[in-house]
């Protein structure tokens, strides 16, 4: 497994770009790790310069940003727009904020877009065209000249998204002067990536540990392996290999990224795994306590049925067989039948057969430990 890199690097775009999105949204990251160290029982002194990065960055956005800029974060970073989402991302061209990119080379290359460009990445990201050709078939050339797209394509894309009309003619200027909405963008970023790399250092330890952490397990077992067997994610292996950052403000999540024209001889692809994923926090736990989430769902919905619970009563200490449950409960044997059978696949009750008779007993010891999952997750014990 020889074709993978695993770096402790910080995107800074994309994290400065996560950043003002969640101050808009005004979620707490610190109160989100909080709830995850509780929620998987993980030990929190492996976390605690982690949380003091977010509690301090929080607590900068009301000194680091004027009245002002705050007022230019909320138009391009508030989640208003339908399929566009906000208006950075149809200025940033949203999958260009590559992992491996510095501000200053994302900024030239931006700035220096042609006309042609801005009208062919609008219409490739935001109006539902690959290369403006619409949808492309395999004996289509992917080297081929891209058709040409003019601003009448652009104004009628706009005209189409499901927004208000005072939204549209916000994003038709958001066009129409595009370099100089972008400015302010990148000025924002910019000073988002100031605050970020200014607190930088309680990343250090998360950093050093999710390379440490990835670089083993990757020597062993594909990623998209890994994914696949986890999280029913379906990620074509790329032959040229890949790349894996740790993603910061979207700690628990994962993004995937082409880096190059999709199945081309220097395309890699990019994982930005949440760089709380590691020893504690791995793939396997989270699975198992998703899927015990689930299975608490059911039983608290088995249990809400009165007649199940009638019947998980009358079997609570000793083997019970059908016919008793008839005469106890006062219901059809084909209706017990129909309980016993919901209740013994969802683990409630156990069953052993004794020559001609099936009985029924509490499976008590699950029951208990559903109840406790439930007490510990309502009160995040």
């Amino acid at each position: 497994m020889d074709n993978f890199k695993v770096v402790s690097n910080i995107g800074w775009n994309r994290e400065a770009y996560d950043y003002l999105i969640a101050q808009i949204k005004g979620e707490s990251k610190a109160d989100f790790l909080k709830s995850q160290i509780l929620k998987y029982q993980l030990p929190q002194e492996e976390f605690e310069e982690l949380i003091l990065f977010f509690q301090t960055i929080e607590k900068e956005w009301n000194v680091f940003f004027t009245k002002e800029e705050k007022k230019e974060v909320e138009t391009y970073f508030a989640l208003n727009y339908g399929e566009i989402g906000c208006l950075a991302q149809l200025l940033l061209f949203f999958d260009e904020l590559k992992y491996d990119e510095s501000f200053d080379s994302f900024y030239n290359r931006m700035m220096n877009l042609s006309q042609e460009e801005i009208n062919q990445g609008i219409m490739e990201k935001f109006c539902g065209l690959e290369n403006g050709m619409g949808e492309m078939t395999e004996s289509e050339d992917l080297t081929a000249k891209p058709q040409k797209v003019d601003t009448m394509d652009i104004l009628k894309c706009i005209g189409d998204l499901q927004i208000t009309n005072e939204e549209k003619w916000l994003v038709q200027d958001i066009y129409m002067n595009f370099q100089k909405h972008s400015q302010r963008v990148f000025a924002l970023l910019k000073k988002a990536i100031t605050l970020l790399q200014k607190e930088s250092q309680y990343l250090l330890p998360s950093q050093k540990e999710f390379e440490a952490y990835w670089t083993d397990m990757l020597k062993e077992v594909q990623l998209n392996v890994l994914l696949k067997k986890y999280l029913q994610l379906d990620i074509d292996d790329n032959p040229n290999g890949y790349q894996v950052y740790p993603s910061v403000m979207e700690m628990s999540t994962i993004k995937v990224m082409e880096n190059g024209l999709a199945g081309s001889a220097r395309s890699r692809t990019f994982y930005g795994l949440g760089i709380l994923f590691g020893k504690s926090y791995n793939f396997s736990r989270r699975t198992e306590n998703l899927q015990k989430s689930q299975d608490l769902f059911v039983v608290l919905k088995l249990l809400s049925d009165k007649s199940k619970f009638e019947i998980l009563q009358f079997v609570a200490n000793d083997w019970k067989y059908g016919s008793e449950l008839v005469k106890e409960t006062g219901l059809t044997a084909a209706t017990i039948s129909y309980h016993m059978n919901t209740l013994v696949q969802a683990r409630l009750v156990d069953i052993k057969k004794d020559e001609k008779k099936v009985y029924f007993r509490q499976n008590r010891d699950y029951i208990s430990e559903m109840l406790s999952f439930c007490e510990k997750s309502i009160q995040k014990k």
